[in-house]
């Protein structure tokens, strides 16, 4: 089943010149759970219930709300999925970003669509109710499950998924993206010395502690182990380094024990990589011989592959 079969075509759209006022007498007239902010077809942002509340509690009082324009309320450069994706995929990509709708985009960017979580979870309901091996349909929905029970992030499947979406739209539009793969230094040590229950602990504190340094349009997952992912889009290598040194720096504040180490204190190393590359697996590879580099050069430092 693809997204096209199951997504509204008919979506509430504004400009980003629209104002707030006007925008969200839209939302009530018609109904909608969210707005998708056009320009010359093409989506340029989305203002959901979130935006809304959000943007009410900042200017709840404040007199110049009702000129602000729309593009003061929208969450930027919105997550899309491509009209011929099937739904399983759209799934997943919401679930592992945690976005509740998805602007439906054809080969040249432009939209033509919205899908929710809702419409998609109705849609595998259906397909349960008409499929006559139920044990193969609730399998595949177990399948759906991407987030690590751990850390309370993306797993591996969530990080292809999102990773094939950002060259898709990289490739698209040329909007551009990075990584960063984070690798925690002397873990092993760490469990030794204090125990697997403790390990477990420091790495659910790692990954707060990333997430609490990254940008709403950033994505953190589990890519194995004691390392870590963090998907970063629209961003160039110069922002992609400073983010990388902005993490690696929030978690040397922590200050977790680590005694039997040279630092005495758990520490990440960092390896940042950005376009061009040819495929996003060629990306993570060189996000990966950075940190390598960072390993080598005395660890707790941040390495770009540019």
């Amino acid at each position: 089943m693809l997204v096209r079969e199951v997504m509204k075509a008919e979506q509430a759209t504004v400009t980003k010149d629209c104002p707030i006022h006007q925008a969200l007498s839209i939302m009530v007239d018609e109904g909608a759970s969210c707005l998708v902010v056009t320009e010359h077809g093409r989506p340029k942002g989305i203002v959901t219930e979130k935006d809304v509340v959000r943007i009410f509690a900042k200017c709840l009082g404040d007199e110049t709300l009702p000129g602000m324009p729309v593009s003061m309320l929208m969450t930027p450069s919105p997550i899309c999925i491509d009209l011929d994706a099937t739904c399983r995929s759209a799934l997943i990509f919401s679930r592992s970003l945690k976005v509740r709708h998805l602007p439906v985009v054809d080969s040249e960017g432009r939209l033509c669509g919205l899908v929710t979580q809702n419409h998609l979870l109705d849609a595998y309901a259906r397909l349960i109710d008409e499929n006559a091996e139920l044990s193969q349909s609730l399998e595949t929905l177990r399948e759906l499950s991407l987030e690590d029970p751990l850390m309370r992030i993306g797993n591996r499947r969530a990080m292809e998924v999102a990773l094939a979406s950002a060259e898709a739209e990289f490739r698209r539009c040329d909007r551009p993206y990075s990584v960063a793969l984070i690798d925690i230094d002397h873990f092993k040590c760490f469990n030794d010395t204090y125990g697997h229950p403790a390990g477990d602990k420091a790495l659910k504190d790692v990954a707060e502690q990333i997430k609490r340094r990254l940008r709403k349009s950033d994505h953190l997952f589990r890519y194995g182990g004691e390392e870590l992912l963090v998907l970063m889009l629209n961003t160039g290598v110069t922002a992609a380094e400073r983010a990388g040194e902005r993490i690696r720096e929030g978690v040397s504040q922590l200050a977790i024990p680590n005694e039997k180490t040279e630092r005495g204190i758990l520490t990440i190393s960092v390896g940042v990589a950005s376009h061009p590359a040819d495929c996003w697996g060629d990306l993570v590879g060189h996000a990966d011989k950075a940190l390598y580099r960072a390993k080598v050069g005395g660890r707790n430092r941040t390495e770009s592959a540019q």
